[in-house]
């Protein structure tokens, strides 16, 4: 074979590659380091008159760390991974939110469709440090009005709704793989408990270090636990009142940032940040 041959070959490999990349989303395994956009990423022979359903979900850990991941519905695509349309997470952050697929991390997920009632998939967040944490929709492309995007927290049984607003939490340090999940249809008991979640409230009173809850509905209350910023559980009060206003006394506290919950004996709970000085 003459050298002309041999290079006449190699530029048509060449030319083969491009092209099935070109038609059926780059292979972002090799490329994704995060310096590159999304968009650039996803790559497709139709870029100008792309019409696929695109959801992108941006996280945040204590306001400074950033992390946006890309669901893009394909009917080239299924559930597992598929080369030229997954992309994986090579530059894992200190705090990072991913798709996980079949066990392994991904910024760019390609799925073939969304059935609202089976369609499930979990997400991976790592935290190094115990922090307030923020997901939120960062855009919608392509997207029914009408489609639910809803936040599962498998462990408190919570489901809220991404559309309507941001999702904030806070996380002890660890790695959450099988918590949350994004789904897209909001179960019906979800009015109910926001509904009850909002009637229920309480707060921290600094000059009597008493925890004061209001409970105008009289929901059926189980617990109260506190947490440090680590993460420990460094109170619990138990068996707790079942009236419209009660305080309950916070003294064995030392000055520090705390996380409180509150539970329902139906398991709903209210989360929040209380400082003691």
């Amino acid at each position: 074979m003459n050298a002309a041959t041999s290079t006449i070959k190699a530029i048509g490999l060449i030319l083969s590659f491009l092209i099935l990349q070109m038609g059926f989303g780059q292979d972002t395994s090799a490329l994704n380091d995060g310096s590159l956009p999304l968009d650039d990423l996803d790559m497709s022979t139709e870029n100008s008159t792309d019409d696929r359903p695109k959801i992108r979900l941006l996280f945040t850990s204590v306001g400074i760390i950033n992390r946006e991941i890309l669901l893009t519905v394909d009917d080239r695509c299924t559930d597992g991974y598929d080369w030229g349309f997954d992309g994986y997470l090579n530059d894992v952050q200190v705090d990072d939110m991913s798709w996980l697929i079949d066990d392994e991390l991904f910024v760019i997920q390609g799925i073939g469709d969304i059935d609202t009632e089976e369609t499930i998939l979990p997400l991976n967040i790592l935290k190094s440090d115990v922090g307030d944490v923020v997901i939120a929709i960062q855009a919608l492309e392509n997207i029914p009005d009408d489609l639910d995007i809803i936040l599962h927290d498998t462990e408190l049984g919570t489901h809220h709704d991404l559309r309507t607003s941001n999702y904030e939490t806070m996380l002890p340090a660890g790695i959450y793989e099988d918590r949350f999940v994004l789904g897209f249809q909001n179960p019906s008991a979800l009015s109910v408990d926001d509904s009850e979640q909002e009637q229920i409230d309480f707060y921290y009173v600094a000059n009597t270090n008493n925890l004061v809850v209001l409970n105008p509905e009289y929901s059926s209350l189980s617990t109260i636990e506190v947490y440090n910023i680590s993460g420990q559980t460094v109170h619990k009060i138990k068996d707790l009142q079942q009236g419209s206003y009660h305080e309950y006394s916070m003294n064995n506290l030392s000055t520090g940032i705390y996380i409180v919950r509150l539970y329902t004996t139906e398991h709903r709970v209210v989360t929040k940040k209380i400082i003691v000085q």
